[in-house]
């Protein structure tokens, strides 16, 4: 074999093996920032969190997913991003959030006073599911951050109404939540996590579950506010528990304990 024949072979296998370093690296990096609940887990527990997780992809995801359509119609069920550097909103369907760019000092400074309001806001509110049941209520949320998206989805869904109408028939259901997304469109499938299997109960479940990696050199930060809209004669209590694991492993008896079961 010639000198340039060694070396354009040596050449071509260090090329190789780089490329898979690099992918395994990076496929290590998304496991980890996708399934950061599997390190130190033993076999029963990872096989626990597997069945969860696979749960709420059958009977939470693609109930959202496939019944979007029926749910906005009958229930005005909406999600909105509002961005963080511009504290602009949007429930665009398929949209791809872009990210905030500042060419001047007084862009830089503008972003950083919006950056400052929405960090305000969290610090003083908890992630926690609320109601809007009256005017005074309306009036009284936050002017920077939740109620533009409301003066939103009021104009969309009730557009010949007032505010004292919608909410005299009307109780109005919401979650807001400080979401970081890398390169992300807003589609059907992640307009909240709402369950509706206990409506017969007068019961309504918001499931927080983001699992999706979260940081990327593109990363778009900001909020994600869902809103639903339920009559007030029919007495819907929104439940104070979240979290996906701990809802999912209350939730007894339902499609996924059956399937289970006859498997």
């Amino acid at each position: 074999m010639s000198k340039t024949k060694k070396i354009l072979l040596l050449l071509s296998t260090i090329i190789s093996v780089s490329i898979s370093a690099v992918s395994i690296y990076y496929l290590s990096l998304y496991y980890k920032l996708d399934q950061p609940n599997y390190v130190n887990l033993s076999d029963e527990e990872e096989k626990q969190l597997i069945y969860l997780k696979n749960s709420f992809n059958e009977f939470i995801f693609k109930k959202i997913q496939n019944n979007f359509n029926k749910y906005q119609k009958e229930y005005f069920m909406s999600t909105y991003w509002v961005n963080q550097d511009t504290l602009e909103s949007s429930d665009q369907l398929d949209s791809h959030i872009q990210k905030t760019e500042s060419n001047t000092d007084e862009e830089k400074n503008k972003i950083q006073e919006n950056i400052d309001k929405y960090s305000d806001f969290f610090n003083k509110n908890k992630e926690i599911p609320r109601t809007l049941t009256l005017k005074t209520e309306f009036d009284n949320l936050d002017s920077n951050i939740v109620k533009p998206v409301f003066e939103k989805y009021l104009t969309k869904f009730f557009p010949n109404q007032s505010v004292e109408q919608v909410l005299q028939t009307y109780n109005l259901y919401y979650f807001v939540k400080n979401s970081s997304f890398s390169n992300f469109t807003l589609s059907s499938s992640r307009m909240g996590w709402w369950n509706l299997d206990f409506l017969k109960d007068k019961k309504l479940y918001f499931v927080n579950y983001y699992p999706w990696p979260q940081e990327s050199s593109d990363t778009n930060n900001g909020a994600t506010i869902s809103i639903i809209a339920f009559k007030k004669e029919d007495n819907i209590a929104f439940n104070n528990e979240t979290d996906w694991k701990t809802l999912l492993q209350e939730w007894k008896g339902l499609p996924w304990d059956k399937k289970t079961n006859e498997n």
